[in-house]
């Protein structure tokens, strides 16, 4: 069994627990990986991607893989879906931490900022790249928002917000009212996953809306400005996808013995970003049933440059330090290789089935949170 002080924790669902035990994990069981919301925080997963998306899984079956993102899960995927992954996810990985801004950014800025790192790794070249993928399927998650949330002016998206939060305390469905769930998707195969939330809406991805999705995935309310009326989308202002997904807490429908790979940066599975002050609201069974989720250990943690992951408040506690905070980042980065190390080690060693743990039951929650 592993020391206290090593790197990773491995959850699983019920069935996917089951096909780990008795096999291990091999890539062709893979169909489905998962990429959360978070900013910052997938810092810690930087090194995994790489070896995962530029390696492990070129070595699969063949067959579709289906990748779900929102937010920074989105733009990783898109990024691991050019023809040279392992380049592509450094150059993304480059361009994010090295953000500059202002003492004072407006929404302005910070969208701009954005649409800077994404032509780093999105070139229209790429962009024929992720669509023509021989296995590779891209889904990018964003929320069509209702009025006040899609207004500009921003006492009126904070009344938004404000509603939206009051909604989902009472019921995550009622999230509907100021949100429609879009899911922009490559068209060529059928996605073996729905939609949390039960209702929403899929838009083929093209070449003249990819990058248009991608920033509007990731449009935090509030902090970035919206995207208005993407290409062959319904007409509207588009938001960050983690307000409905924020960590990918969707059922799946796969063929007996197929698993969801979930590459996460904590050990909690929060359903939409509303809910991270609600430790109550966790993914349930019928979420995780075929989800294999790797995570970095406490230990691990606690061990980083500030005792914890990075997240966006490093943008205020490093503000006007831009350089001190890319010496941080960049010392995350390299601790992720242990993480990845781990993981890899433990699947080809064939140790992941004894690593490999049962998601835990929802009155264990409280006890987890730190």
């Amino acid at each position: 069994m592993p020391s206290s002080e090593f790197p990773i924790q491995v959850f699983a669902g019920a069935s996917a627990l089951a096909v780990v035990r008795d096999e291990g994990l091999h890539p062709e069981r893979v169909r489905v990986v998962l990429g959360a919301a978070g900013g910052p925080k997938w810092l810690v997963l930087s090194a995994m991607d790489r070896e995962l998306f530029g390696h492990w899984l070129q070595n699969s079956d063949g067959q579709p893989l289906f990748l779900l993102g929102s937010s920074i899960g989105a733009w990783r995927f898109a990024a691991a879906c050019r023809k040279k992954p392992a380049a592509a996810l450094s150059q993304f990985l480059d361009a994010y931490i090295h953000q500059r801004y202002s003492l004072r950014p407006t929404p302005d800025e910070i969208s701009a900022e954005a649409v800077r790192i994404q032509q780093r790794f999105v070139s229209p070249e790429g962009v024929r790249e992720i669509l023509t993928h021989p296995r590779f399927r891209l889904n990018i998650v964003a929320a069509r928002c209702r009025w006040p949330l899609s207004s500009r002016r921003t006492p009126l998206q904070a009344m938004g917000v404000a509603v939206a939060a009051a909604g989902n305390l009472a019921s995550p469905r009622l999230l509907r009212l100021l949100c429609e769930h879009v899911i922009f998707a490559d068209s060529r195969d059928t996605a073996p996953f729905g939609f949390r939330l039960g209702a929403g809406r899929r838009v083929p991805l093209q070449e003249n809306n990819l990058r248009q999705a991608l920033r509007a995935s990731g449009a935090i309310p509030l902090v970035m400005r919206g995207v208005r009326n993407i290409a062959g989308a319904p007409d509207g202002t588009y938001r960050d996808g983690g307000i409905l997904d924020y960590h990918m807490a969707v059922r799946t429908s796969m063929a007996t013995g197929e698993v969801a790979l979930f590459p996460h940066y904590t050990d909690r599975i929060t359903p939409g970003w509303l809910d991270k002050k609600l430790p109550w609201r966790s993914a349930g069974a019928s979420a995780t049933d075929s989800v294999v989720m790797i995570a970095p250990s406490r230990d691990f943690v606690r061990n980083l440059p500030l005792g914890r992951i990075p997240d966006r408040n490093d943008f205020y506690w490093f503000k006007g330090r831009d350089e001190e905070r890319f010496s941080c980042w960049k010392q995350v980065v390299e601790a992720s290789e242990r993480m990845a190390g781990a993981f890899f080690d433990a699947v080809h060693s064939g140790a992941i089935r004894h690593i490999v743990r049962p998601f835990p039951a929802a009155r264990d929650l409280f006890r987890r949170l730190p």
